[in-house]
């Protein structure tokens, strides 16, 4: 997992460096908290030769109940230009969580894999505002779709619990996502 995480990070700077335009917009980083189920959000997003267009990744780090990093990578379509304004985004999600403890009701076996691969895609829409030359404001709602962990027992079975599903969609499983994020463009 954390090889496949490394590769995709790799390859997604070096089409950053390759796609970077002469434009004034160059890249953005920015930082938020969750709106929907408590998480830190690191984002960078780089422009292509196209003004209209950026990609870029964003790790939401989950702070409760499942625990862990997923990672989005990114495209987005802007309405004039990637500076700021309207834009629609999709995305690829892969994430590494962990997994919650035995159920009580379920104490003869123990949880084998402590954490869980997760994967998934969302689609949104959102505004980003530029407040001077560098600084900038952006507000985001997605639609998502994400797997969800499961629990393999010491007896190779896989169950999950309707407790664990409730809990799940309304945390880090919820299929609606969005931030609002402050950041600095280059």
């Amino acid at each position: 997992m954390k090889t496949t995480i490394t590769i995709l990070t790799v390859l997604f700077t070096v089409l950053f460096t390759n796609l970077t335009s002469a434009q004034n917009f160059k890249g953005n980083a920015s930082a938020s908290y969750g709106l929907f189920s408590p998480s830190i959000i690191m984002q960078y997003e780089a422009s292509t030769t196209n003004d209209r267009i950026s990609l870029g990744v964003n790790m939401n780090y989950y702070l409760q109940n499942w625990k862990g990093p997923l990672f989005n990578y990114f495209v987005r379509g802007y309405k004039s230009s990637t500076e700021e304004g309207f834009f629609l985004q999709a995305s690829a999600t892969i994430g590494n969580l962990t997994t919650l403890g035995d159920a009580e009701e379920d104490l003869i076996r123990t949880i084998e894999n402590k954490r869980s691969f997760v994967y998934g895609g969302e689609f949104g829409m959102g505004r980003k505002y530029l407040i001077g030359k560098h600084f900038t404001v952006e507000a985001l709602i997605t639609l998502r779709v994400l797997s969800r962990p499961n629990n393999r027992y010491s007896d190779g079975q896989y169950n999950y619990f309707i407790d664990d599903q409730t809990m799940w969609l309304m945390s880090v499983g919820t299929p609606l996502g969005g931030h609002i994020a402050v950041g600095y463009q280059f």
